[in-house]
């Protein structure tokens, strides 16, 4: 688990995509980083706070991706809409958006366009999106991102060793 942490945390700040099957352990993986980066924040008050938001509430009548976040800020968080704002144009905010693939294909892709257009004017500050990657091959237009992580299911074998480890009996059921 640390080393692809560590290597997320190096990986910043590039615009990330991670995806994987459902199941993988994408939105984990998507905590774990958060986690790195809160831990960043705290030890350095000029790092950016990550923030998850998740795209599922992204609706096509939104104008822009900073309009949504502003939004979801608000409903999330309680933050005010000048302050979240002042966040997002100040880039004090790592934006980690999850559930990209949980948008109808018309949605997940108008949304993939908004998310490009706001790239455009965010790149160089990191931003992290999560998706299954049927869902995100099945889009006509793919972001513009600079980092990929896919995350790969566990085998049997390894779920069954990870059990041992923590101290649990695996009986296999009798047909």
């Amino acid at each position: 688990t640390e080393i692809y942490t560590l290597s997320l945390h190096d990986a910043l700040p590039i615009c990330l995509l991670i995806f994987g099957a459902p199941g993988s352990g994408k939105t984990t993986t998507l905590l774990q980083l958060a986690e790195v980066l809160v831990r960043r924040a705290i030890a350095d008050g000029e790092q950016p706070v990550p923030v998850l938001l998740h795209l599922s509430s992204w609706k096509k009548g939104f104008r822009d991706i900073r309009s949504w976040m502003v939004a979801e800020l608000k409903l999330k968080y309680g933050v005010k809409k000048s302050r979240a704002k002042r966040w997002i144009r100040e880039r004090r905010i790592v934006p980690l958006l999850d559930g990209l693939d949980e948008l109808v294909e018309d949605r997940q892709e108008a949304c993939v366009w908004r998310l490009n257009e706001f790239l455009t004017e965010w790149s160089g500050s990191p931003l992290v999106v999560c998706s299954e990657l049927e869902a995100y091959r099945a889009c006509p237009t793919n972001l513009w991102l600079n980092g990929v992580v896919s995350v790969l299911s566990l085998s049997d074998g390894q779920i069954e060793w990870y059990l041992r480890q923590t101290g649990y009996e695996i009986g296999r059921a009798h047909v």
